[in-house]
């Protein structure tokens, strides 16, 4: 991999915002922090952010949150364009975003209440894990938005044959770290979780 960071370093002018996201979510997905490369990428993308389509708004921090590189120009950059792009944005994307900038700690509220408003809109077409996956990012970050919380839970307990141990623990930890007390979704969750503990 240090032979391929180094030709795309001599040819990252070269490099559109899909070719740069998808050689930070290589890397990223193979866990190898090549410093060198990511503030490469991270400066050329920070120029082209404005081009950049949901997807690889997505991709980049979602890659950039894997390998735990915190860039703050970058991550409002890329938030912004987000921010412009999300009419477009597919549920996988919604939950990357969200969980990205809670893996990093970072709070953009424009971003947080955008996340919130279009999962709402497009909640039944999540899975089971996006759903899991977007209480576990509020939850995280310390973002107790009660709609978006509300539908989350009435999203799992409909899905709740979907579930799996995953799903059921981190949205029990979700709403326990929020402090919200949801009896129905935590009787759907002690339900699930009940015939499989031995």
């Amino acid at each position: 991999m240090k032979s391929l960071a180094m030709q795309a370093l001599r040819r990252l002018e070269e490099l559109d915002s899909q070719k740069l996201t998808n050689i930070a979510w290589a890397f990223a997905t193979l866990v190898i922090f090549d410093e060198p490369l990511i503030v490469k990428v991270s400066s050329a993308a920070t120029c082209q952010a404005t081009q950049f389509q949901s997807q690889h708004c997505a991709n980049l921090v979602w890659s950039c949150a894997r390998l735990l590189y915190y860039n703050m120009p970058l991550l409002n950059v890329v938030a912004a364009s987000f921010l412009a792009t999300i009419g477009d944005t597919i549920p996988q994307e919604l939950f990357n975003m969200a969980w990205a900038f809670a893996k990093l700690g970072v709070m953009v509220r424009p971003l947080w209440q955008a996340i919130a408003r279009h999962s709402l809109m497009n909640l039944s077409q999540f899975e089971a894990r996006g759903v899991a996956n977007l209480a576990w990012s509020c939850a995280t970050i310390g973002w107790s938005d009660r709609p978006l919380l509300s539908a989350v839970s009435s999203a799992l307990q409909f899905m709740c044959r979907q579930c799996g141990p995953q799903e059921l623990s981190t949205t029990a930890w979700a709403f326990a770290a929020l402090l919200l007390v949801d009896a129905p979704l935590m009787n759907m969750v002690a339900s699930q979780a009940l015939p499989r503990v031995s």
